[in-house]
């Protein structure tokens, strides 16, 4: 027992040494660039002092119960976040350099006021947030069923955007069969296309993703078209093409071309092994694009799904052979 004591005494030892250095490398970090406005602005003072309240404490009652390494690993803090809040309220920035002690603080703190909704009115304002509720909206009915946990976890991300959802959530969605899947993809590719930011686009991924595991039930339509669009946020947050499968028809005689042509105009004509024949989609995951295919066979079109390596193929066609698809399933 007096080992083990002695080892985490000394790790205690430890520990404080090494957040001397840490301590010691920000401020390091800082000291050359403490005069600039833009780094006194970037520290939130009104933070910075909530933090050295709630060391002073721990501080007091080390040293009082004789706990010298805990308590000096309180100082270095209180030391560090001295230094923030000095560095915070701009006493080392010319321009501030008429302004008294108190009137610097009283300043910053002042600004961290005006300043606190800065990242909750951004993210409200972001482009596409009604199209995020959207999605998430026909996800949760993909099995044709909203369970309560479902709504209460659209619900929570709307309120947090002071979003109103209860007009979308009181509604089923008037889709069926595969035009469901269709529309949930078509709002994603929208949303995508009006080029929101990495982060937001990340986050779509993961409301997805946390969307399906809600009610604690994952179908097999609920896993495909979460591949599919995992693989489309990953293509667009990641500006790198990712592997991408295509629906390839070949029609059967001449009749039924003109009728293939005449349902997906934009389809991609190619000739393989002799024949003509059309390149009807461009997906992401191969479960996906072969639940397209299916749809198509049930029309009497013989399809075969191909891994995408068309060369005359690129982004634009990707994006009407989408588009011809769609015009194919809604005819």
């Amino acid at each position: 027992m007096k080992l083990i004591d002695l080892v985490l005494q000394w790790s205690i030892y430890l520990s404080v040494v090494i957040n001397a250095i840490v301590v010691y490398l920000n401020i390091n970090k800082m000291w050359s660039r403490k005069q600039e406005p833009v780094v006194a602005d970037s520290i939130s003072v009104a933070a910075q002092l909530i933090s050295f309240v709630t060391i002073i404490p721990f501080l007091i009652s080390y040293s009082l119960k004789g706990n010298y390494g805990d308590a000096l690993y309180q100082f270095l803090w209180c030391v560090y976040t001295g230094f923030l809040i000095i560095t915070g309220v701009g006493f080392w920035v010319k321009e501030h350099r008429y302004l008294g002690i108190w009137q610097k603080l009283i300043r910053a703190v002042n600004q961290d006021k005006n300043e606190v909704g800065n990242l909750v009115k951004s993210l409200r304002s972001s482009t596409g947030n009604h199209q995020i509720v959207e999605i998430l909206h026909r996800l949760a009915w993909l099995d044709d069923e909203l369970d309560q946990k479902e709504r209460d976890y659209i619900q929570l991300f709307t309120n947090q955007l002071e979003i109103d959802s209860e007009f979308i959530l009181d509604g089923k969605p008037p889709e069926e069969g595969i035009d469901k899947f269709n529309t949930l993809r078509q709002l994603v590719q929208e949303y995508l296309a009006i080029e929101p930011p990495t982060e937001q686009v990340q986050l779509l991924g993961d409301l997805v993703q946390a969307l399906i595991a809600a009610d604690d039930k994952i179908t097999p339509e609920e896993e495909v078209i979460a591949e599919e669009i995992a693989g489309m946020v990953d293509n667009s947050a990641n500006r790198n093409q990712t592997t991408s499968y295509a629906i390839v028809i070949h029609p059967k005689n001449q009749e039924q071309e003109t009728v293939i042509l005449t349902a997906m105009p934009e389809a991609k004509v190619e000739c393989l092994l002799g024949d003509r024949a059309f390149v009807a989609g461009i997906f992401h995951t191969r479960r996906y694009a072969e639940l397209v295919s299916e749809s198509y066979r049930q029309k009497g079109w013989f399809t075969v799904v191909h891994e995408n390596d068309f060369p005359s193929i690129n982004s634009t066609q990707q994006d009407a052979g989408s588009a011809a698809y769609e015009n194919a399933l809604s005819a």
